[in-house]
């Protein structure tokens, strides 16, 4: 049964994601129905002007980095676990089609198309706010169908979405080359691994390519090297641990196989003009 997140966001800062600092990684996949206003934003590296009636589409460790919104931004976002939203996704789409949404996970929707995601998020939400009732928390029956009609539901919705995209983004665009299948191994691999293997020799040689052919492709393909990649990911993650998480420098250094914690500090302040600490006691 899918375990599914559903959040209504507007321009209230309480109520936006915790990604306005830096690059949050996202562990599901999601979309993100924008319903008035605007924002912008940044997903994977690659910035977006986000307007009233569009889908944003992410994928598990994708990074979304929050830019700013206008104040009268509201939106709907919904998620759910990795294996089960894909296991929807591979019904109706294949690894190409995958990636081709992955590089371009914004379009803008019809009114009839608004209509239709919104029956369904409608219904979700009644059902949920049902499902919050003593009457049927008591009755584990009854609780138990309410669960598997949101469960439904949230299908109904992502197979909605995959249309829409089907519609428009997969008939228009190429289907992927040799480059594009190189790029989209680096990004499954990195994503693997970026704690522990930092050289870009690692990853090249996971491809059976030189270092040298296989930037130059990572560079062509997404406009970044791979250690720009690289730094990206290990920065993100150590921002989000000082601030979000109770781990000392030393122990965050530990968990992203820095060498020592000295040698993280001169590279934390070299890419962001601040040490860790500072960092931290700033916020």
């Amino acid at each position: 049964m899918v375990d599914i997140m559903f959040k209504e966001i507007d321009g209230s800062m309480d109520n936006i994601l915790n990604a306005e600092l830096s690059p949050v990684q996202m562990d599901n996949v999601g979309v993100c129905l924008m319903l008035a206003g605007s924002a912008d934003i940044t997903l994977d590296g690659n910035y977006y002007h986000i307007e009233s009636k569009s889908l944003v589409m992410y994928f598990p460790n994708s990074f979304l980095h929050i830019l700013g919104y206008s104040p009268d931004m509201r939106a709907v976002l919904l998620g759910g676990d990795v294996g089960d939203v894909m296991q929807v996704l591979d019904k109706v789409t294949d690894t190409d089609n995958v990636l081709l949404i992955r590089s371009n996970p914004t379009i803008a929707v019809t009114d009839a198309e608004l209509e239709s995601l919104m029956l369904y998020i409608r219904f979700y939400m009644e059902n949920s706010k049902r499902m919050s009732s003593d009457d049927v928390r008591k009755n584990r029956r009854l609780f138990h169908v309410c669960r598997i009609q949101n469960n439904s539901l949230y299908n109904c919705f992502a197979l909605e979405v995959i249309k829409i995209f089907a519609g428009r983004t997969l008939q228009n665009k190429d289907i992927p080359d040799r480059k594009d299948e190189i790029f989209g191994k680096f990004i499954t691999m990195l994503c693997a691994n970026y704690r522990e293997q930092h050289e870009v020799a690692y990853y090249a040689e996971s491809q059976y390519l030189s270092c040298r052919y296989f930037s130059s492709i990572v560079k062509m393909t997404s406009g970044k090297t791979p250690m720009q990649w690289i730094t990206m990911m290990l920065l993100a993650e150590a921002k989000n641990l000082l601030l979000h998480s109770s781990l000392l420098i030393k122990e965050i250094s530990d968990r992203l196989n820095f060498p020592n914690q000295s040698y993280f500090g001169k590279w934390f302040k070299k890419q962001t003009g601040v040490s860790p600490l500072d960092f931290k006691s700033a916020i």
